[in-house]
């Protein structure tokens, strides 16, 4: 008779086990039977593990954006029959993640050093050595890891999951491995900051800005480029930042900053001239872009408004002509208005209140105009640029009878503040002066004393000459007048000056001492004085010209003597 037995192999069995199966009777136990060594049968059995590894792999966000958290979770399951023995895990990290945690259920877990650090490369897998699994039974990895902000594109991560015990046999090995890939999808806040040096600045003057474009992240931005359009009003100067490079064309400052990591910035500085004419307020605008997603466009721009203020430094001089001027004679004044910045100045207007003893002739202007009313001289300026000049002329008489000193001011007032009062007028005194006059004798030496004496004969009709220079004018002066019969001349009304007196020798006559008289000084010389400093008013007398007789010579001498001797 055939009997079948169906048995279940556990799923923990030996490599190989043995069924013994024995028969008996109740005649055989009682000794009938016959051949006893045939009731027992032993079949010895081969036994075969069979495991059925599988490994299910997730991310729980997809995309993720670089500089956030990233979490995989790895389930291995042993489908049986058989349990597995030696089980491992490896995960071959991709590039560009950084692991915080890593756990398991089942085992432990080994983290390479490569995939803890900012190093973008991981050169190592993530070991779960796992161990023993039941048939059916599962264990969960979670691996918690952090996207470096500079990482783009996708991320692919496989994992697989084998036994190294020689003796199972995975009957399903194509789902031991599984594989994930994540986008990622690059997110920052860029936010820009803009501050001036000064407010208010002063129209004229250096005004400088410092620009802050900061990468709030959380991923790392690049192409940063920087953008500012310069406001009317202002000239570029320079501009200079903590990384990159800055260019500027035609009025944009532009900014080429590369690559902010999170939480990092980059400062531009720049420096500009405000135009001196420039009023009111101006408003710098910069904006800030970058290749990837800005969370928050609200802080890509800032703009500083800059109050303006003017100053200038408007300065007077004033010259005159002459000096000393002659009563009657003309005048005039250069005035020069000079404004020193560092803004425009607007509305210029010199006022001159001439003097009584002055009569207005004509009045001139390099910039703007001259009116005159009632003595009161206004030149009309308008705007002067920083560092410009109006030069203005005014012409005048010396009314007769002037004397003393003529005092003249000039002013000039403008519309902006001005930082040094102090030059905003000019005064001119000049001296009215006293003609004068130089007086002098020709006469005949008769007893050679070398100076004029009452023994000394009159020599009348010689030419005297007064040549030189008058000093406040400047004028040459070239006069002549003859002696009279006391052998006296004259010359009045002269000016201070430097004058020469000549003499053109009377025929007949040899040249005497010439003498230097009282109320001037001088040198004398032949037949002439020279470098007579003549004051104002002064009356240089006693300047004579000495003549002697012609020598007689010995023979004409015993010629015209009684040859008696008596």
């Amino acid at each position: 008779r055939v009997i079948t037995l169906t048995v279940n192999v556990a799923n923990n069995a030996a490599a190989t086990f043995d069924n013994t199966a024995v028969v008996r009777s109740t005649e055989s136990t009682a000794g009938f039977d016959r051949d006893m060594t045939n009731n027992t049968d032993t079949e010895s059995t081969a036994a075969q593990s069979q495991i059925d590894l599988e490994l299910v792999k997730s991310d729980a966000d997809d995309p993720v954006i670089p500089g956030e958290a990233l979490v995989y979770t790895i389930i291995v399951t042993n489908n049986g029959p058989s349990d597995a023995t030696s089980v491992r895990m490896t995960d071959n990290l991709p590039d560009g993640i950084q692991i915080t945690t890593a756990t398991s259920t089942v085992g432990t877990v080994t983290i390479p050093a490569s995939a803890q650090d900012t190093n973008p490369t991981n050169s190592d897998d993530l070991v779960v050595d796992i161990g023993n699994l039941a048939s059916g039974a599962s264990t969960t990895i979670t691996v918690n890891a952090v996207v470096l902000p500079g990482t783009t594109g996708t991320l692919t991560n496989s994992a697989t999951v084998t036994s190294t015990d020689a003796s199972l046999i995975d009957i399903n090995p194509d789902n031991n491995t599984d594989t994930e890939t994540t986008t990622l999808t690059p997110e920052i806040d860029l936010a820009i900051t803009k501050t001036d040096s000064i407010d208010p600045a002063i129209a004229g003057s250096p005004l400088s800005y410092t620009i802050t474009v900061t990468n709030s992240g959380p991923s790392t931005a690049t192409n940063v480029a920087l953008t500012d359009n310069l406001p009317a009003g202002v000239t570029f100067t320079s501009a200079t930042s903590s990384q990159g490079t800055v260019t500027h064309t035609a009025g944009v400052v532009s900014g080429s900053l590369g690559t902010l990591a999170p939480g990092a910035s980059a400062t531009v500085t720049l420096l500009v001239g405000v135009n001196s004419a420039t009023r009111g307020s101006i408003t710098n605008t910069a904006s800030v872009t970058a290749t990837q997603t800005d969370s928050d466009p609200t802080n890509n721009s800032a703009s500083q408004s800059t109050a303006i203020n003017s100053s200038v430094d408007v300065a007077i001089t004033k010259v005159d002509s002459v000096d000393p001027v002659v009563a009657g004679g003309a005048l005039s004044y250069t005035i020069v208005v000079t404004n020193n910045g560092p803004s425009t100045a607007t509305n210029v207007v010199v006022t001159d209140n001439l003097p009584s003893s002055l009569i207005f002739v004509s009045g001139n202007t390099s910039v703007g105009t001259v009116t005159n009313a009632g003595n009161a001289v206004t030149a009309t300026i308008g705007t002067l640029a920083s560092g410009a000049t109006a030069t203005i002329t005014v012409n005048t008489t010396v009314a007769a009878g002037t004397t003393g000193t003529i005092s003249n001011t000039a002013t000039v007032t403008q519309t902006e503040t001005d930082s040094n009062t102090a030059n905003n007028s000019a005064t001119q005194t000049t001296n009215v002066a006293i003609p004068g006059s130089i007086s002098g004798f020709a006469y005949l030496d008769i007893n050679r004393s070398g100076a004029r004496d009452s023994n000394d004969t009159p020599l009348p009709n010689v030419t005297i000459t007064l040549t030189g220079t008058e000093t406040g004018s400047g004028a040459a002066v070239n006069r002549q007048t003859t002696t009279d019969a006391n052998g006296a001349y004259s010359f009045a009304n002269v000016l201070p000056g430097t004058y020469s007196l000549t003499e053109t020798q009377p025929a007949g006559l040899r040249d005497g001492q010439s003498n230097v008289g009282t109320g001037a000084t001088g040198t004398a010389g032949v037949n002439q004085i020279t470098g007579i400093q003549l004051g104002s008013g002064a009356n240089a007398q006693a300047f004579n010209f000495g003549a002697l007789l012609p020598e007689i010579s010995k023979r004409r001498f015993l010629a015209s003597t009684d040859p008696t001797g008596f």
